[in-house]
Parts: C-alpha cells; sequence; structure tokens
C-alpha cells in the first residue's frame, strides 16, 4: 500500500488518501486562479500604450 505524507512547517506528515487528494485539489485550483487572473492583468502602462480609457477601468476617476 502507498503510504502519503504533507510537508507541514519543514516536517513530513504521512496522512490519508482522502486528506492527501483534497490538499492538491485545493492547491491546484489555487494554482489554476492565479495562472487565470495573471493572463487578465493590466498594468496602468498597458492601458496607456493601448489607449485604454482610464474612466473605463475606474469610472470612480
Amino acid at each position: 500500500m502507498r503510504e502519503y505524507t504533507l510537508i507541514v512547517k519543514g516536517k513530513r506528515i504521512p496522512v490519508t488518501y482522502d486528506v492527501y487528494k483534497t490538499y492538491y485539489q485545493e492547491y491546484e485550483h489555487e494554482r489554476y486562479l492565479k495562472n487565470k487572473s495573471a493572463k487578465h492583468e493590466h498594468s496602468l502602462e498597458q492601458c496607456i500604450e493601448t489607449n485604454v480609457s482610464i474612466k473605463f477601468i475606474c469610472p470612480t476617476v
């Protein structure tokens, strides 16, 4: 039988398969969301270069 472990504060802790699976599902989901937001993130400089109106992005300006 395979042994599953997670690293907590630098130490390997044995866990069940269900805990291991749940942990990595959350880890991968967080990674996916981070990558997705990075693709849609735009800097002020990029908006200026592409002539995007700041008032369109921030209606309070």
